[in-house]
């Protein structure tokens, strides 16, 4: 939460207590991010190794992690994001599934599929931020500035701050 309301110190501590209690690969990945904004990127290349060497452990040890290790490799390695997305979706079918395959396929240029699965995800009325946003980002892609507006709008009047950065480009893209 510190993360998306900007305190950037704060939320650099709290990750980093975080993998110290039970490393992930997605925590790693989030708190290199977190460093490179603070400019600290040396120590943020020593944590995202780290989380590329735990994800690569954790793909075939715990199927149940891929939807994490989605989010973790979306803007690493999108084609392995994607592969992981679609045996996530193979296992679960389930809303997040959906969505976690959507923005996999957004990240891989397929837009229109990318389309098809948001729209599965949000027929169950899910009321996530999050997939809001990616349905934006979506429909934006696809070149319906009208449907991203109001995606974006929905994501923004669920919560502000859902994301520290999808929160920002949802009000760019909600005009």
């Amino acid at each position: 939460m510190r993360y998306a309301t900007s305190d950037l110190e704060q939320a650099a501590d709290l990750y980093l207590e975080l993998i110290e209690s039970g490393p992930g690969a997605d925590l790693y990945g989030s708190y290199a991010d977190i460093l490179v904004q603070l400019g600290d990127t040396s120590a943020a290349a020593e944590y995202e190794t780290l989380g590329e060497a735990l994800a690569t452990e954790t793909i075939d040890a715990f199927p149940a992690e891929r939807r994490h290790l989605v989010g973790f490799f979306l803007t690493r390695d999108p084609g392995l994001a994607l592969e992981l997305a679609a045996a996530d979706l193979e296992d679960r079918q389930d809303v997040g599934a959906y969505d976690t395959l959507a923005w996999a396929l957004f990240h891989t240029g397929d837009y229109t599929a990318a389309e098809e699965a948001i729209e599965t995800a949000l027929a169950e009325g899910t009321q996530d931020p999050s997939f809001f946003y990616h349905a934006a980002a979506i429909a934006s892609a696809n070149g319906d500035d009208g449907a991203a507006a109001t995606y974006a709008q929905k994501a923004l009047s669920i919560n502000a701050v859902f994301h520290p950065t999808e929160a920002d480009a949802a009000r760019i893209l909600a005009g």
